[in-house]
């Protein structure tokens, strides 16, 4: 295996969708105004172990996942505290970006 992995959510009621991403080399970047950009690979936060985590102990708890559920599992860049004035930008390789500026 190249550490390609297919995602595939069809039993939590969303249609059928599959995306082919290389969790190995899938990089994501944080923009924080003019600073220089913090890039990190996104399987160093291990966000499969952390899902993985997060649902058994739902089901432990005999608690189900709500359909259309966001699970956030964590950073591979450093939590800062954002200021008045700050635009940061995160972005996820070419699957994903937000752009957020502080007012």
């Amino acid at each position: 295996s190249k550490g390609f992995a297919s995602i595939i959510i069809a039993s939590w009621g969303v249609s059928s969708f599959q995306y082919n991403v290389d969790f190995n080399t899938l990089k994501s970047t944080l923009y924080w105004n003019d600073e220089t950009p913090q890039e990190a690979i996104i399987k160093d936060a291990n966000p499969f172990d952390t899902l993985a985590w997060v649902i058994n102990l739902r089901l432990s708890l005999n608690l189900n996942i709500p359909k259309g559920s966001k699970i956030i599992t964590g950073s591979v860049i450093k939590t800062r505290s954002p200021k008045k004035g700050d635009v940061v930008t995160y972005n996820v390789g070419n699957l994903s970006e937000t752009k957020i500026r502080l007012i």
